[in-house]
């Protein structure tokens, strides 16, 4: 009756929330091998939170894919796999970072305020 994305099901314990303005990764884990964040991580806002390093190839790949699609800022999320690996889920050309920022104390305002004023 309407359109559907059907994605395969990655397990896992963590989501991340990678922020990119220019060429800068702000990167958070939310802890969800617990619970309805197990699914999905928005569905439990009591989900734990915090800064987290992507490795240097996953930002690496990360900053490429933006070139490539012509963003300066886009907010990416991934599933780190039980096998450790990352698994691209999607790109927001426009996605929510605020709760990011409030969980975790990154300064993904400041950060915008200054590319936006370098422009």
């Amino acid at each position: 009756m309407c359109p559907t994305i059907l994605q395969e099901r990655i397990f896992g314990p963590v989501d991340v929330r990678a922020t990119v303005i220019g060429k800068q990764i702000f990167s958070a884990c939310i802890h969800t091998s617990k619970g309805r964040a197990e699914i999905d991580s928005r569905l439990d806002p009591d989900a734990p939170f915090r800064a987290y390093e992507l490795p240097t190839s996953v930002e690496a790949a990360l900053l490429r894919l933006m070139n490539e699609l012509g963003l300066v800022f886009g907010t990416i999320d991934l599933k780190v796999a039980a096998s450790g690996e990352h698994v691209f889920l999607e790109i927001n050309p426009q996605g929510q970072f605020l709760y990011v920022e409030i969980h975790t104390g990154l300064p993904i305002s400041d950060a915008l305020v200054e590319y936006l004023a370098s422009v």
